[in-house]
């Protein structure tokens, strides 16, 4: 819990670490080496399936029961069954909405570049012609179909 003193309400914040918690999908490797997480597309999401998404949720937690820790009214306490209890706590709401998730659109690996129609699939377009022509012509290594090919790869 957090105490400071210009806070004059007589709610009491709780700062909470979740650096620890898994709140995505599990990474997966990519063909290149990278790793890929899916996570929610919001955007994505229909009505419906928003819909469904908070019905699930409010039925997990519901289902929740809020730890005796987690009732500790002392600001300064430095119980650590209580600190256990908050974080607990925590976890179980985070893993209800990670449950919840299930419903919902996720991200996926965009095999796209962004700008690739605009700026280079017409440069490709130019440098796979230009390839053709000079395999056409026997792939000569000097001359004028040479040099554009060249050029047209550049």
């Amino acid at each position: 819990m957090l105490f400071h003193a210009l806070n004059t309400s007589n709610h009491r914040p709780v700062c909470l670490d979740i650096n620890d918690f898994d709140l995505c999908s599990k990474p997966t490797n990519t063909s290149e080496g990278k790793t890929f997480t899916p996570k929610t597309a919001w955007h994505k999401a229909t009505a419906e399936q928003i819909d469904s998404y908070r019905k699930s949720l409010d039925d997990r937690l519901s289902a929740i029961s809020v730890l005796p820790g987690c009732l500790c009214r002392d600001n300064m306490c430095k119980n650590t069954d209580h600190c256990s209890d908050i974080n607990s706590f925590a976890e179980n709401i985070v893993n209800c909405m990670v449950e919840a998730s299930g419903c919902l659109p996720k991200t996926s690996l965009s095999r796209s570049i962004p700008g690739w129609n605009d700026e280079a699939k017409p440069l490709r377009e130019k440098a796979l012609f230009w390839h053709q022509v000079w395999v056409d012509n026997g792939k000569p290594r000097n001359g004028l179909v040479a040099d554009i090919m060249r050029r047209s790869t550049q």
